[in-house]
């Protein structure tokens, strides 16, 4: 791996890692009140929602490739009664 590919990757981690525990910090005051059930629920079924999806859409690729839906079609066929074009 170059050193600038690494320096880059490494600095991309660094930024993520500092904004989830500033995330983490700034937020850590806020807590679970009155009508917070409600808006858990949605969070967890779009989380779980997304996922299945995502894993639906995955297995249909794979699928696809596997069953050949991906090859382009084959225009050229062969002629079977001899005749010359």
């Amino acid at each position: 791996m170059k050193w600038s590919t690494a320096i880059f990757l490494g600095g991309g981690l660094a930024v993520m890692f500092g904004f989830m525990a500033w995330a983490f910090y700034s937020t850590r005051s806020i807590s679970f009140g009155p009508g917070m059930g409600a808006i858990t629920v949605m969070i967890v079924a779009g989380v779980v929602g997304t996922g299945l999806l995502t894993g639906v859409l995955m297995w249909l690729a794979f699928y696809s490739s596997r069953k050949g839906y991906d090859e382009s079609p084959k225009f050229g066929a062969k002629p079977e009664d001899g005749c010359k074009e």
